[in-house]
């Protein structure tokens, strides 16, 4: 008896069809009552159940410090109250630019869910509670012809949302090469900064349609990603001043400011371009400089520790130590 073929799993649903899969097919859509609707309903249908929402992706952690590759992802259906096209739309405003902006942002931010920061506070509280609103994916697993005809749908119509580091890479790094050529949107959240993915893995994506990247003031994310995604329209949206600590002493409105003042968003974002090799050098440099610091602070321990065991005096002068 002849063992059957083993299943490639990069083929999937796509793989050649006997004829008695073709027959099952055939079956499958004479008496079932779905199958048996027209492809346009049918295409209505998938659209409800999988298609047409910002999907949150997070990583689900047993312990708080757990980064095993093998971590699993969950999601959750974003229940923002405004879409990302209007949360674009709002951060170009220039009133309400003004007033996220000004001395009285944090109280403005903190209560208004529209702003860009705060109106995925509810969805992002699944990380905690679990998740509140799910698609339905098991419809993709129910026969081959629904997968066909919905797996188009449910990866080039949702928008896939990632918040962290660590999710994006795990999220991006399982996908084959049939679901990253028909991923279309992604909305990128202010967490993903320095530590982003290599540029080869994201490069395996086709021409995306649309990305979403929520940023500070200071817009070093947008900088940081915009060269690493090829996309018809970048929407970017702006959410507030952010904090500008001794390792991050860039500002997006200093670094383009002329001599008329200070820029449109717009204008911030078209000169920005011009800026990314200038602030991956200054990336470089500040990973460097606090590696410098962190052999310098260990170092200063080492010391202290072994005046200590020889039993010096705190003012005494610090012994020779080889390393």
């Amino acid at each position: 008896m002849t063992s059957p073929s083993k299943r490639i799993r990069s083929q999937a649903f796509a793989a050649p069809k006997s004829g008695r899969t073709k027959a099952i097919i055939e079956q499958n859509r004479r008496s079932g009552p779905l199958l048996s609707l027209p492809g346009e309903l049918r295409n209505h249908i998938w659209g409800y159940v999988l298609g047409f929402q910002l999907v949150h992706v997070m990583e689900e952690r047993i312990h708080p410090n757990q980064t095993s590759p093998d971590l699993r992802l969950y999601h959750t259906v974003c229940e923002s109250p405004i879409t990302e096209k209007q949360a674009y739309d709002l951060s170009r405003n220039e009133p309400y630019e003004t007033l996220v902006t000004g001395p009285m942002s944090r109280m403005v931010t903190k209560c208004d869910l529209r702003h860009c920061h705060n109106r995925h506070a509810v969805c992002y509280d699944a990380l905690r509670h679990g998740p509140t609103k799910r698609l339905h994916i098991d419809l993709l697993s129910v026969c081959r012809q629904t997968y066909m005809e919905a797996i188009r749908l449910f990866w080039g119509t949702n928008t896939w949302s990632i918040d962290d580091f660590q999710s994006f890479r795990i999220f991006f790094a399982r996908r084959n090469t049939l679901q990253r050529s028909l991923m279309k949107k992604v909305h990128l959240g202010s967490d993903i900064v320095i530590a982003f993915p290599p540029r080869s893995l994201v490069l395996k994506f086709g021409m995306l349609e649309e990305l979403h990247i929520d940023v500070t003031i200071n817009c070093r994310e947008e900088l940081w990603c915009r060269p690493y995604f090829r996309s018809k329209r970048i929407f970017v949206i702006c959410s507030g001043t952010g904090e500008n600590t001794a390792d991050n002493q860039f500002t997006l409105s200093d670094i383009v400011k002329d001599d008329n003042g200070t820029t449109t968003v717009r204008e911030r974002i078209e000169k920005a371009e011009m800026w990314c090799a200038r602030l991956f050098e200054w990336g470089e440099a500040t990973s460097r400089l606090r590696m410098k610091n962190e052999k310098k602070r260990t170092m200063r321990s080492a010391t202290f520790v072994r005046r200590i065991d020889n039993g010096k005096s705190s003012g005494s002068s610090e012994p020779s130590v080889n390393y």
